[in-house]
């Protein structure tokens, strides 16, 4: 008859000491029931990190059992450049590209990894979107061994940074610019992509520059200006001869950019394809003309 009593007493003192444990216990409970929420982190940076929530910190700043910065700046755009969306610091350019206002949310869901390669998927969430970006390619250098310019990292859609020369004039309203295909007249690539676009001459100084070069073409070998060479500003075909310099991209020299007989819309160079600029009717060439 005594044994149920001692179980009754013993039952009461489980619970009268469960009911005593400390915060401190309550916590350590808790602990190894929920794991801790982690991150991930651009990992290779040795000074800094910017984890998966857009925070830029320094290595010491960093949770090494989490993976997430313990302080540190959100969308940290500083040594990144707002004209062409480049930045010095690979770390730095995944958190400014993740910040709200660049729309890494929208373009996660519209870019494949691989530039217009749909074998190759989309990327997995928006981190892993500017992480792909910023990191330094081809069209980030010149001559394959060399940087464009110091900004290397790049979170725009060129994926380039701008090099640092004079203005040329915006392009008027109904002109677009088209690549023509290798050796093929101004007059030939309007017309190839449609019967009824015409070559705007006038609007050929807009063309003239490198940057505006890049968007269009690779420019592997560099940039630069040419004093002689007919059909410019254009870019030297790969199969050309070695001397003519191949994959490079040619400007007019400033002073010559209305010389029509070296680069005029029916001037054409075998070792060239040209960037012209083409129009639906005269209207663009009026209004060009007008702004000046």
């Amino acid at each position: 008859m005594r044994l149920p009593a001692i179980i009754l007493v013993l039952s009461l003192c489980v619970a009268v000491g469960s009911i005593q444990r400390t915060d401190a216990d309550i916590r350590r409970l808790l602990a190894r029931e929920m794991p801790l929420a982690t991150c991930a982190n651009t990992v290779q940076g040795r000074w800094y990190v910017t984890d998966d929530r857009g925070y830029h910190c320094s290595r010491t700043e960093l949770d090494p059992a989490t993976g997430c910065c313990t302080k540190g700046e959100r969308y940290s755009c500083h040594t990144c450049s707002e004209d062409d969306e480049c930045c010095t610091e690979f770390e730095r350019c995944v958190s400014c590209c993740m910040a709200p206002v660049n729309k890494a949310d929208e373009k996660v869901l519209e870019v494949f990894r691989g530039p217009g390669r749909e074998e190759t998927g989309r990327w997995g969430n928006k981190f892993e979107y500017c992480r792909g970006k910023c990191r330094t390619h081809k069209f980030s250098t010149v001559h394959e061994n060399a940087y464009l310019a110091p900004d290397i990292h790049c979170y725009s859609d060129l994926g380039k940074p701008l090099t640092d020369e004079s203005p040329v004039p915006p392009l008027a309203e109904g002109v677009a610019l088209v690549p023509g295909a290798d050796g093929d007249s101004c007059d030939q690539a309007c017309q190839a992509i449609d019967p009824g676009l015409i070559c705007v001459a006038t609007a050929m100084p807009s063309t003239n520059s490198c940057n505006v070069l890049r968007e269009h073409f690779g420019c592997e070998a560099g940039c630069g200006e040419h004093p002689m060479l007919a059909g410019l500003p254009g870019y030297t075909v790969s199969g050309a001869d070695k001397a003519q310099q191949p994959t490079f991209c040619w400007t007019q020299p400033k002073g010559q950019v209305n010389a029509t007989a070296l680069h005029g819309c029916d001037t054409s160079n075998p070792d060239i394809q040209r960037l012209c600029p083409c129009s639906k009717s005269n209207a663009a060439v009026v209004a060009i003309v007008s702004l000046r």
